[in-house]
């Protein structure tokens, strides 16, 4: 019999050590497996790549130099086609773990050591759930349009200050689908789905950007105040 399992790889800080771990865990599950198979690939953002058949590969000056696009690891055995197939990125296309085991014991001895090694990892910041689901523009949008209305309201009801029909629309309904999507490309850049960390002197290291949230609300907040006053001014 076969068995088959994926692992969706998501919201991880991957290093280098838990790489070299999973990839050292899951080789001593398989060696007493025959014609056993090792296959690593790492492209990087600038097109070029590495590849070799040894986890010493990941120790090449490259990783400290160059922008790590993602990194695939096969382990295989010919004999009974047994296979694990390791794809990590740090981009928005999917990450995951999948293998294919024909032995029920070795599969869950290797099941247990992938999930292990999943949960020790880091994990990222929750924000980067905004840009990376279809519900993320939403999440944005509203709040944005309430405050949106909510100074409307201030500026009518408080101050007095009437805002012209063109304007209103503007603030209601173009400005707030602006400053959504240019957040979410912001959080895009600084919060990708999974991130690598090679270490302090790598170029891949782990980038904790803890003042996101003041740069956006000072975005929203410039994006909605600007264009009333620039209509309360020109009127």
């Amino acid at each position: 019999m076969i068995y088959k399992k994926t692992y969706q790889v998501e919201g991880k800080i991957i290093t280098k050590n838990e790489i070299t771990s999973l990839i050292n865990n899951i080789l001593s599950k398989l060696s007493n497996e025959i014609e056993l198979n090792l296959n690593i690939k790492a492209d990087f953002v600038d097109q070029s790549s590495l590849e070799d058949n040894a986890i010493e590969l990941l120790n090449d000056i490259y990783f400290d130099k160059k922008k790590l696009k993602d990194i695939e690891i096969k382990i295989y055995c010919n004999h009974f086609d047994d296979h694990i197939y390791i794809t990590l990125n740090n981009n928005y296309y999917s990450s995951s773990i999948s293998l294919q085991i024909n032995e029920k014991k070795l599969y869950d001895s290797i099941c247990h050591s992938i999930e292990e090694n999943l949960n020790l990892m880091d994990n990222q910041n929750k924000i980067y759930l905004l840009s990376s689901k279809s519900w993320g523009y939403f999440v944005l949008y509203i709040p944005i349009v309430a405050l949106e209305v909510l100074l409307i309201l201030i500026l009518n009801e408080v101050f007095n200050c009437k805002i012209s029909t063109i304007m209103m629309i503007t603030l209601m309904f173009l400005i707030p689908s602006l400053a959504s999507m240019y957040i979410i490309k912001y959080i895009e850049k600084k919060y990708p789905i999974n991130q690598f960390d090679f270490g302090e002197s790598s170029i891949n290291h782990f980038r904790n950007e803890k003042s996101v949230f003041l740069k956006i609300i000072g975005f929203v907040i410039t994006n909605i105040l600007l264009p009333i006053l620039v209509s309360l001014i020109t009127k």
